[in-house]
């Protein structure tokens, strides 16, 4: 095998691995760094909840003595930013829907 034959099995293999290398790199791009939104609705808050129970078809009077006894055993609480009707819809929608929570 001569200089000449090594050299271009060396570019070839170079080439390849700059191949795969670019595509990763495009892989983790869009998996890591190009985020889109999970959700489209445009309400939030107490407006989210009731869509959200809807999807569920869940009835209100169901979900807010769900949200009681949760309440009352101190499982789950009111925080400073989201309530626990909220807290509890969203739990339902990512275990329900077998979503993430982004």
């Amino acid at each position: 095998m001569s200089n000449d034959d090594i050299n271009a099995r060396r570019r070839e293999q170079d080439k390849l691995n700059m191949l795969i290398v670019v595509a990763v790199a495009g892989w983790y791009k869009d998996t890591y760094f190009d985020k889109k939104p999970c959700r489209d609705s445009t309400l939030s808050g107490a407006a989210y909840v009731n869509e959200l129970s809807i999807i569920y078809h869940m009835e209100k009077l169901i979900f807010m003595k769900l949200c009681n006894v949760i309440r009352s055993k101190n499982l789950l609480c009111d925080t400073r930013d989201i309530i626990l009707e909220e807290q509890l819809i969203m739990f339902l929608f990512t275990i329900g829907d077998n979503t993430v929570n982004c």
